[in-house]
């Protein structure tokens, strides 16, 4: 029974780490972020800006031969967050629209 102790592999810092959890993050502020009108903006730029960390980090990841599942997450979650903040922004805009354009259609009657 001689066994080695085991010893944990410490995290390994590969290029590109640092973009690879900014864009997770800034995919995950952005998911958060789309429920609100007007704010769909703000999600719509973090997720943005999280798709070119996450694209950025992984490739310089990949270069130097490690894969990154932070890196994915952060991909994934920027996609979802500008699909999500895209179509609330649309949406969100044709109620305000249609809603104003009825105001004003009933302002203009004469009672």
């Amino acid at each position: 029974m001689n066994q080695q102790p085991y010893s944990p592999v410490p995290p390994q810092n590969f290029p590109g780490k640092g973009l690879c959890i900014a864009g997770l993050v800034l995919g995950i502020v952005s998911i958060v972020l789309c429920w609100w009108y007007m704010i769909n903006i703000a999600a719509l730029a973090t997720s943005i800006i999280g798709l070119v960390c996450a694209v950025v980090g992984r490739k310089k990841g990949l270069a130097a031969g490690y894969r990154s599942g932070i890196g994915t997450a952060g991909l994934v979650c920027s996609i979802i967050g500008c699909c999500f903040a895209g179509v609330f922004f649309l949406t969100c805009t044709v109620c305000v629209c249609s809603t104003a354009s009825s105001i004003g259609a009933l302002s203009s009657l004469n009672w």
